[in-house]
């Protein structure tokens, strides 16, 4: 069903761009200066989902020829409660509470390279556009506990950081509106990177654990870690762990999936 879906957004989006570049070339009057504030080349937009999960993502196009322009996107997640927690715990059965309890951050930036299709071009129709991008996002103030065979109970305090290089590729399909084409419309229907990541998660220990209680930490990270990742070999991964701090070091490949709704203003 989802692909269906997708394959018809795109097959409207190419039939709207080709009907409208058929109307232009027989006018054959509208340039981007016409009914702009400046030279009609400049688009600012703000993603609308975003909005809705406490994520505020900009962008800002620069229309460079008619079917080529660059694209500089910034987002930006303040440190907060992870939306919709609750519900996820339950999803993932997630009994000791850690999704409710964290607070997560995240910073994004990416450049674009956009391409339209088609003898309309200067922002507007299907385009194609690869990208690179960086993103650095982070949790804090998760709590948990380890006991050991004496039955003896340490509090440890979870907090870490990820950043990821990607390049990929973005479908997608822009839309002027107004009656001065002003109102700009950009909906990004799928895009796909992969990169590489690089992560760290730092344990505070408290109290302090001797020498035996260290190494049968060290045991049990690496175990999970041998569990969720020893079978991809792209993996790389350390563990070292003191009388009062654990220190996990992740490293390797990372893919993910992109897509937005944006509106904005065309100067």
């Amino acid at each position: 069903m989802r692909r269906i879906i997708l394959i018809f957004l795109v097959f409207t989006c190419v039939i709207h761009t080709g009907f409208s570049q058929e109307n232009d070339t027989v006018r054959n009057t509208w340039h981007p200066s016409q009914g702009a504030l400046l030279d009609g080349r400049t688009i600012l937009k703000v993603n609308l989902p975003g909005l809705a999960l406490g994520f505020y993502g900009f962008s800002a196009e620069r229309v460079i020829g008619k079917h080529f322009s660059l694209v500089g996107n910034v987002g930006y997640f303040p440190s907060g409660n992870i939306p919709y927690a609750s519900k996820l715990s339950e999803l993932v059965k997630d009994d000791e509470g850690f999704l409710e309890m964290a607070q997560i951050n995240s910073l994004t930036s990416s450049l674009e390279m956009r391409f339209y299709t088609g003898r309309k071009g200067y922002g507007r129709g299907f385009y194609i556009s690869p990208y690179y991008k960086y993103g650095k996002s982070g949790f804090d103030n998760i709590k948990t506990q380890y006991i050991n065979d004496e039955d003896e109970e340490y509090d440890i305090s979870l907090n870490g950081n990820l950043k990821t290089h990607s390049g990929g590729i973005l479908l997608g399909c822009q839309w002027l509106a107004g009656k001065r084409k002003n109102i700009v419309i950009d909906w990004s229907l799928l895009g796909v990177h992969v990169g590489y990541l690089d992560g760290n998660v730092l344990g505070d220990i408290s109290p302090d654990i001797n020498s035996q209680d260290q190494q049968d930490v060290k045991e049990n990270i690496e175990d999970i870690l041998d569990e969720n990742l020893g079978k991809i070999n792209l993996y790389k991964y350390t563990v070292n762990v003191s009388s009062n701090n654990a220190d996990i070091n992740i490293k390797g490949p990372w893919a993910f999936l992109r897509m937005s709704l944006s509106v904005g203003i065309r100067l």
